[in-house]
């Protein structure tokens, strides 16, 4: 799975919502590609590096997202401590 999917999913989770919505398949496509997905500024009780994480998973250009799990896996453990904090 790649670290825009896990993004989806991760904003789904979050959000209750997809990051995209359109009526077909072909018009969903057509946002994906060509829209910047949702930010989760307007959604409370989501900590700001969280927000980060998944907007960075969510960037079009696969070379802004994370590299491997490694690096998102220390994200993860960062937003956490940040949240903490």
């Amino acid at each position: 799975m790649d670290m825009y999917a896990i993004g989806a999913i991760l904003h789904q989770l979050l959000t209750g919502r997809t990051p995209f919505t359109a009526p077909g398949v072909a018009a969903l496509l057509v946002k994906i590609l060509n829209e910047s997905a949702p930010t989760l500024e307007d959604v409370d009780g989501i900590a700001p590096a969280t927000r980060q994480l998944v907007r960075r998973m969510l960037a079009k250009k696969p070379e802004a997202r994370f590299k491997n799990y490694a690096q998102l896996i220390a994200a993860i453990g960062a937003a956490q401590h940040a949240v903490r904090a």
